[in-house]
C-alpha cells in the first residue's frame, strides 16, 4: 500500500519534512523516515459512463483509475443487448479501446451485473476462450486489472454458478494476478430475505462466510477481493449496521487471505431512505472509514444516473451534467491520491472502536472486536473524548494506524485522541487537513501524540523508528 499527504495539530513540536529531500534510511533529527514506493488505491465508479472519449476524460477527471464496466440494459432486444457489458460483448470492445485511450484501468464483466442472472448468458468456457484471445492484449498491457462476477448474489448463486470449479480454474488461467470478486448483500436486508437463501437460523457472517469459503477459496489468494455496498446515509441518520457489516466482512476477508472493497454513497433520492444531501464531511467520514477496514477499493454509487431509480442526482445528473457529487468525490479523491502510496505499502491487520463513554455513534457500540496490543510493534493506548474508529495495519518492520472521529458530521463534533507508543517518539501524519497539506513529522512526549479530529476526518500514523 502506499501514499503521500497531510499536515496535524500535536501538543507538542511539530516537524516539517520534505520526502524529497531525505535520503532513503536517513536518521534526520532523532528518526529515520520510511520510505515508499508507487502503488495506488483502485478508484471507479459504479454505472459507467456513456462511451465517448469525452465521457471518459470527464470520468477519469473525477479522480478515477478505474472503470467498471457494469451499465446493462435489462431489456431483451438486440440494440439492448448491444448494450450490456458482458465478455465478448460490442459494448465490452469499445470500452476496453477507450479506457486505453485516456489511460484508465478496467474491470471486465463476467455477464450481466446483477449475479442471479450473471451466469445466464456466459460460461467458463467463455472466460477462458476471450482471455486467452480477443482480451489476451488489454490483460498484458495492464488495461484490464479483474472481473465483476455479479452483483448481491444469493446461496443459490454461490451453488449453482459461482462456486464452480471450472470458473475458478479458467480465471486463474486467464487472468493471473488479476482480481476476481462479487460485490455481497449487506446486512441489513438480511432478515428480509431469508438469509440471502442461507436460512432464517443463519447469520450474516455465516452468508459473507460461505461465499468466502465457497468461492474465494478457489481462486489463488492473490485474486480474493471481498467487496460489499453499505449506503450509510440516510434521512432518520446513520445506517447502524454499517459499522457491523465493515466488520463482518473485513474479519471473513482476514481469515481468507482476501483484500477489501467497498462502494461509496453517492446517489441523492428525489425522496425517502436516501434523500439525504451528503456534505464533503458525510464523504470524506465514509472514505476513511473503508480505509479504517483495509480498502483496496473504493467504488462510488453511483456515477452516472440508472434509469427508474428515482434518483434526483448521482455524480452526474440524468442529463449527464456533473452534480455536486461530481466535486465532492473529486476532492475526497484527490485527498486519497496524495497518500494512497503510503497507506498501500502496509497490509491490513484489523479494526477496533475506541468508545469514551459519551458521544459514541451506536454503530460503533454494535462492534465485537475490542482492542489488543499484544502484538502491536508501538502502539501501547489509544484513548479519545468520543468514540473513534482504529484501524491497524503493518508491514516488516513497521506499522500504521488509520483513526476516524466517527459519528454524525451534521453535529459537528471534534475528537481529542492521545495515541501513545513505545520505542517511537516521532510519527508521519497523512490525511488530515485535505489534499495538498504538506506531509507532517510530529514529535511526541514521551511517546504520547495528542490529536484533534473533526467530524468526519481521518488520520493515518505511521510511527517512525529511532
Amino acid at each position: 500500500m502506499k501514499r503521500k499527504i497531510a499536515a496535524l495539530l500535536l501538543a507538542a513540536a511539530v516537524v516539517l519534512v520534505s520526502a524529497a529531500g531525505c535520503a532513503a534510511g536517513q536518521e534526520i533529527g532523532g528518526y529515520t523516515p520510511e520510505t515508499y514506493g508507487e502503488s495506488e488505491l483502485v478508484r471507479g465508479g459504479f454505472w459507467a459512463p456513456d462511451r465517448t472519449a469525452e465521457a471518459y476524460a470527464q470520468y477519469k477527471a473525477a479522480g478515477f483509475n478505474t472503470l467498471l464496466f457494469v451499465r446493462h440494459d435489462l431489456s431483451s432486444t438486440a440494440a439492448a443487448k448491444a448494450n450490456n457489458y458482458y465478455l465478448g460483448s460490442s459494448a465490452t470492445a469499445e470500452a476496453l479501446e477507450l479506457c486505453r485511450a485516456v489511460g484508465l484501468k478496467a474491470y471486465l464483466n463476467y455477464g450481466r451485473w446483477e449475479a442471479t442472472t450473471a451466469g445466464d448468458s456466459v460460461s467458463p468456457a467463455l472466460l477462458e476462450q476471450t482471455a486467452a484471445g480477443i482480451y489476451a492484449p488489454y490483460i498484458a498491457d495492464g488495461t484490464v486489472i479483474g472481473m465483476h462476477m455479479g452483483d448481491e448474489p444469493y446461496k443459490s448463486d454461490i451453488d449453482e454458478w459461482l462456486g464452480e470449479d471450472a470458473l475458478a480454474e479458467a480465471f486463474a488461467e486467464g487472468y493471473a494476478g488479476g482480481r476476481f470478486f462479487a460485490n455481497l448483500h449487506p446486512w441489513i436486508f438480511f432478515n428480509n430475505n431469508n438469509g440471502f437463501g442461507m436460512g432464517l437460523n443463519a447469520t450474516y457472517a455465516d452468508y459473507v462466510n460461505y461465499y468466502a469459503d465457497n468461492v474465494l477459496a478457489e481462486v489463488p489468494e492473490e485474486s480474493r477481493l471481498l467487496s460489499v455496498d453499505v449506503y450509510p446515509y440516510t434521512k432518520d441518520g446513520l445506517e447502524p449496521l454499517w459499522l457491523a457489516t465493515y466488520e463482518t466482512v473485513a474479519n471473513a476477508a482476514l481469515g481468507c487471505g482476501a483484500g477489501t472493497g467497498f462502494y461509496m454513497q453517492a446517489q441523492l433520492s428525489e425522496e425517502g431512505t436516501y434523500s439525504k444531501e451528503l456534505t464533503y464531511a458525510d464523504m470524506r467520514m465514509q472514505a476513511y472509514t473503508a480505509l479504517a477496514y483495509g480498502a483496496e477499493q473504493l467504488l462510488f454509487y453511483c456515477y452516472t444516473c440508472p434509469d427508474g431509480h428515482g434518483y434526483e442526482y448521482c455524480m452526474l445528473d440524468p442529463g449527464g451534467a456533473p452534480s455536486p457529487y461530481y466535486s465532492l468525490v473529486q476532492q475526497i479523491n484527490a485527498e486519497l491520491a496524495a497518500f494512497e502510496n503510503v497507506y498501500t505499502a502496509y497490509e491490513y491487520t484489523g479494526t477496533f472502536p475506541v468508545l469514551s463513554g459519551q458521544n459514541d455513534d451506536v454503530n460503533l457500540q454494535l462492534l465485537g472486536n475490542r482492542p489488543d496490543y499484544t502484538d502491536m510493534l508501538y502502539l501501547t493506548s489509544v484513548t479519545a473524548d468520543k468514540g473513534i474508529l482504529v484501524g491497524t495495519f503493518a508491514r516488516e518492520g513497521g506499522e500504521a494506524y488509520m483513526l476516524v472521529n466517527f459519528g454524525d458530521t451534521a453535529a459537528g463534533q471534534a475528537a481529542e485522541v492521545c495515541l501513545t507508543l513505545r520505542g517511537s517518539n516521532f510519527a508521519a501524519l497523512y490525511g488530515k487537513n485535505g489534499a495538498g497539506a504538506n506531509e507532517a513529522v510530529v514529535r511526541g512526549e514521551n511517546g504520547t501524540f495528542t490529536f484533534t479530529l473533526e467530524a468526519g476526518e481521518g488520520l493515518f500514523v505511521v510511527p517512525l523508528g529511532a
